[in-house]
């Protein structure tokens, strides 16, 4: 689905077990997680295997992105974001996209 999309966030990354998947299809992948320690792990494992950006931010306390993305993938995500902050937590995730 984002097979030639130039910068796709990976939102929930915890460890990234993904981004070797989506690098072999995205020109830019920016690790997005609410937990900084999941991001300081990640960059001490792979910034220097791989052409990875990494980004704290909590889409429901802190609203969208100020930069536009092509696509988003989160996996193992929803299940954990309480019900009452669905709207909110899409809502900012979508705003961070290009239409």
């Amino acid at each position: 689905m984002l097979s030639g999309a130039r910068s796709v966030l990976e939102v929930g990354c915890g460890d990234g077990f993904a981004s070797r998947v989506l690098l072999q299809e995205v020109t830019s992948l920016t690790f997005v997680d609410v937990d900084a320690e999941f991001i300081q792990d990640a960059i001490d494992r792979e910034s220097e295997k791989w052409p990875i950006k990494f980004l704290v931010h909590d889409f429901i306390d802190a609203g969208p992105l100020e930069k536009a993305y092509d696509g988003a993938v989160c996996l193992d995500v929803i299940e954990y974001i309480p019900q009452h902050n669905y709207d909110m937590f899409l809502g900012n995730l979508i705003s961070s996209l290009y239409p």
